[in-house]
C-alpha cells in the first residue's frame, strides 16, 4: 500500500502525519486520534493502524497525529478538502471524537461523521480537581516534537475542554450522517453518556453498542468492521 508522509505547518509548529492509498477517485476517510496517557507499545499499532485497516478497504486515508483541539483540526480538515476527493468522511476517537464532532457541526464540509467512544458532559465526567494530572499523564506520554514549550493554565485548559463538549453542538451535525459508536465495558465513557449524545443528535443517526468492548474501540475487530461497513454504506462505495 502506498503511503505518504505528510507535514502541516501551524502557528504552534509542524503536524505530522501519513496518507495511505492515494487514489482520486476514492472516498477520503481522515482519522482523528484519541488521547494517549501512555507510550504505545511496539506492537501496537495506534490509529495509524486503524487508518490502514480502512485503507485496506478500498479508501483513501489521512491521519495526523494533532496536539490541540480545534485549530489543528481546522489545519488537518483543510488540507484534506484540498485533496479534492468528492467524499469526505471523519472518523475520530475519543478525545478525537468530540473534536471531531464539534468541527463537523460548526463547519459541515464532509459526507458524513462517526464517533468511536466519544467523552461528553465534561463538567460531570471529568472534574476540574484532576486536570493537572490529566495534563501531566498527556505530556508525558506525548512524543518530544508534541509537548508544548509552554504548560498551559489548568484552568484555561478546562475552560477550553468545556467548550469544546460535543453534547452543546451534535445536534448541529444533521443532516450529515452520524455514527456513534460505543462499548458497554469501556473504563472512561459509559454507555448513558452516548446514549445522551445519541439524543442530543438529529437524523440522520446510528448508535451502535459493542458488547463487552472497551474504551479503545480501534483494538476491537467488530467496532473496525461496523466502522468499515458504515463507511461504505454513507459513501456508497464496495
Amino acid at each position: 500500500m502506498e503511503e505518504e508522509s505528510v507535514a502541516l505547518r501551524t502557528d504552534a509548529g509542524v503536524l505530522k502525519g501519513t496518507l495511505l492509498n492515494a487514489k482520486a477517485e476514492a472516498p477520503l476517510v481522515v482519522v482523528f486520534r484519541g488521547v494517549a496517557f501512555g507510550r504505545p507499545k511496539p506492537q501496537d499499532a495506534g490509529y495509524l493502524g486503524l487508518a490502514k485497516e480502512i485503507a485496506e478497504n478500498g479508501f483513501t486515508t489521512l491521519y495526523v497525529s494533532f496536539r490541540g483541539w480545534s485549530e489543528d483540526a481546522d489545519t488537518v480538515m483543510a488540507y484534506a478538502h484540498s485533496l479534492g476527493h468528492d467524499s469526505v468522511v471523519l472518523v475520530g476517537a475519543s478525545a478525537g471524537a468530540a473534536i471531531a464532532l464539534r468541527h463537523v457541526a460548526l463547519h459541515g464540509g464532509v459526507s458524513a461523521v462517526a464517533s468511536l467512544a466519544s467523552e461528553a458532559l465534561f463538567d460531570k465526567t471529568i472534574l476540574r480537581s484532576y486536570v493537572p494530572e490529566f495534563m501531566r499523564k498527556v505530556a508525558q506520554a506525548a512524543p518530544p516534537q508534541e509537548v508544548p514549550s509552554e504548560t498551559l493554565d489548568p484552568d484555561v485548559f478546562y475552560a477550553d475542554m468545556l467548550e469544546h463538549d460535543p453534547i452543546r453542538f451534535v445536534a448541529e451535525i444533521s443532516p450529515i450522517p452520524l455514527l456513534l459508536v460505543q462499548g458497554d465495558r469501556d473504563e472512561f465513557v459509559t454507555v448513558e453518556t452516548a446514549s445522551r449524545l445519541y439524543e442530543a443528535a438529529a437524523q440522520p443517526k446510528e448508535l451502535a453498542i459493542v458488547p463487552g468492548a472497551g474504551h479503545v474501540l480501534r483494538r476491537d475487530p467488530r467496532a473496525v468492521d461496523l466502522l468499515v461497513h458504515w463507511l461504505h454504506s454513507v459513501t456508497e462505495s464496495g
